[in-house]
């Protein structure tokens, strides 16, 4: 079999709009933005698409780091938001239609084409599978055409934010989250807060009267487990969560000859009950 075979076998390319590369100054973040432009109007959610790292992998070629730069640069143009659904570990990405439109009033007037600022065809169609992409490199430089580019600037508005180390390291990404594979420094566990917050939220519920080894133990291990828990926001709409299920707060009807239950402090963070009632077994 020919090696042009086999590329038919792979999937259609992903498809971006090179002269959106002049708006956002980055062949990434144009090919991420084509992405998640394409299922903007496809959507369930009324937060936007929630698509996973993985699943961006798969349809743009786009590495971790690379889908991270380009979020960055979006953000900051105003044209992408997030909303980080902390409980149900899920980023939801939505496309600023009216920053879109302002940002592209200029290009559309200078455009070399009679109808449109990004030519009559796009580069190949969206698909699930991208082969073309991830030979893609940052391209910040003035030349938009050449996608090998060794160039490694990130720039937002015009101006130059970073300089990415050829290995990309993390500590020249500003403001962004580490990836998942490189050891980061954790925040230490805030006991004494959350179990406040536990006894604010939750005041029909045993109060905890020591706070073991034990329960630090557990907490400590929950509070690590994922980034999304290192935060007491987290911990708040945790505990909120819990108050909607009338069998924790112990107000159901017991089951003939069983005892009626009632959740603790240590029941909702031991690991086992904490992954049911995040999943919402208990609601």
């Amino acid at each position: 079999m020919k090696a042009t075979d086999v590329l038919r076998q792979l999937g259609r390319p992903v498809a971006y709009y090179p002269n959106l590369v002049k708006q956002f100054k980055s062949v990434t973040a144009t090919v991420l933005f084509c992405q998640f432009f394409y299922w903007h109007d496809k959507a369930h959610s009324e937060l936007g698409i929630y698509k996973t790292t993985e699943e961006i992998t798969e349809e743009t070629g786009l590495t971790y780091k690379e889908q991270l730069t380009a979020r960055k640069q979006l953000i900051a143009l105003g044209v992408l938001s997030e909303t980080n659904k902390r409980l149900e570990h899920r980023i939801y990405y939505k496309i600023n239609l009216d920053r879109v439109n302002e940002l592209l009033e200029n290009t559309i007037e200078n455009s070399p084409y009679s109808q449109t600022a990004f030519g009559e065809n796009p580069i190949g169609n969206f698909g699930n599978n991208s082969l073309g992409s991830s030979l893609y490199t940052e391209n910040t430089s003035e030349n938009t055409t050449d996608i090998f580019n060794t160039d490694k600037s990130v720039f937002v508005d015009d101006k130059k934010i970073a300089q990415l180390d050829d290995d990309c390291s993390e500590e020249n990404i500003p403001n962004t989250i580490q990836p998942k594979n490189k050891k980061q420094n954790t925040p230490n566990c805030p006991y004494q807060k959350i179990v406040e917050l536990y006894e604010e939220i939750l005041p029909e519920l045993p109060r905890v009267a020591i706070l073991t080894e034990k329960r630090k133990r557990y907490l400590n291990a929950r509070w690590r487990e994922h980034k999304n828990h290192q935060s007491l926001a987290f911990w708040e709409d945790y505990f909120k969560f819990v108050r909607k299920s009338q069998f924790l707060l112990g107000n159901s009807i017991p089951k003939e000859r069983s005892k009626s239950f009632k959740a603790d402090f240590e029941w909702l963070i031991s690991p086992n009950n904490f992954v049911k009632v995040v999943e919402g077994k208990y609601v």
